[in-house]
């Protein structure tokens, strides 16, 4: 990913990588828009992933792609190809849901996209082309969840990566992803997940911190 950015392939494009070169990628490709808490990203006819199993998902995506979605589905039951991840993170809770769905990966996409201040069902919906409504319905028949819960979530999930991954701030992420202050990204994490972002950072984090708690 950092000869494809440093090329110029990925200027004003989304991408991904793998995790520890978070902070180094940020800074010295600026006009990427990386997705560090995904582990595939595909931007037009540029696809990034991260992992020692990168690959899968960018031939998966290429077959599907090139073949269709029933051609995919026979090769992976024949060849017992494992469905990449599409996040890396401990928070169980919003990995168990069906992100294969199509409208799944489109509320997820867009949330993650939207900041966390401008997180409105209606504003979905419009979006989507569909009424408040029907969108309700929907997403909670698949997650078993409301839609404006799911989206809680999937913020929150999206924060906990930034808080694993990188070295940034609780502040620095709480801007990054669009809350309106500190207090409330602290007070909803801590109403979702049960841990302050302090807690979780020190309980789950994959590198060793001296700041940013």
């Amino acid at each position: 990913m950092s000869l494809l950015a440093e090329a110029g392939l990925l200027k004003n494009r989304r991408a991904t990588s793998t995790w520890w070169l978070t902070d180094f990628l940020s800074a010295r490709n600026r006009e990427t828009f990386w997705r560090f808490t995904q582990t595939f990203v595909a931007d037009g006819n540029v696809m990034t992933a991260s992992g020692v199993n990168g690959h899968l998902p960018i031939a998966q995506a290429i077959i599907e792609q090139e073949l269709g979605h029933n051609i995919l589905r026979d090769i992976i039951e024949v060849m017992v190809v494992p469905k990449p991840e599409h996040k890396v993170t401990p928070l169980r809770a919003v990995n168990m849901m069906q992100f294969e769905e199509p409208l799944i990966r489109q509320v997820y996409a867009w949330v993650e996209e939207t900041a966390a201040n401008c997180l409105m069902v209606s504003a979905l919906a419009q979006v989507l082309h569909t009424t408040e409504r029907t969108l309700a319905r929907k997403v909670k028949a698949i997650t078993g969840l409301s839609c404006a819960h799911f989206m809680r979530l999937v913020k929150v999930k999206q924060a906990s990566d930034y808080l694993i991954y990188s070295s940034q701030s609780v502040s620095q992420i709480s801007d990054q992803i669009g809350f309106t202050d500190d207090s409330s990204f602290r007070r909803t994490f801590k109403s979702i997940i049960g841990y302050t972002p302090s807690d979780y950072r020190s309980h789950f984090g994959r590198l060793s911190f001296t700041s940013g708690n």
